[in-house]
């Protein structure tokens, strides 16, 4: 049976990754009040970002190393799909087309794994 379909929750399994994970979403309580004002006062990243936006960043950063720490990955997230460009600010989307087979070589070259086209933002 994996363990995404266990029937004891996350603190029974792998009770120090919950302890972790818990603790860092508890900090942003503190963190949260101290970006915005931190943002408010201080000069933004760039000064064409809102407040939101600025904070919406730390909070990005902040909350990052949970997949790379713990393995946590957002399953939400449609790659196919196309964003308007009238959702988009500052950005462009672009499809970028994956590359001819007869340039993909050595251990890049599977059988198994078929080149996709993925979205990208300019």
């Amino acid at each position: 049976m994996s363990s995404l379909n266990s029937p004891f929750p996350l603190w029974y399994r792998q009770p120090f990754k919950a302890t972790y994970i818990t603790l860092r979403i508890i900090a942003l309580v503190t963190l949260l009040p101290y970006w915005t004002l931190y943002n408010t006062v201080s000069n933004r990243p760039r000064p064409s970002w809102t407040l939101k936006e600025s904070v919406v960043v730390c909070l990005i950063r902040w909350l990052m190393p949970l997949n790379a720490t713990c393995g946590l990955s957002p399953l939400c997230t449609d790659k196919t799909r196309e964003v308007p460009q009238e959702e988009l600010r500052e950005t462009s989307f672009v499809w970028i087309e994956p590359a001819e087979s007869s340039v993909i070589r050595g251990p890049a070259k599977d059988e198994k794994v078929a080149p996709v086209r993925i979205p990208g933002y300019i």
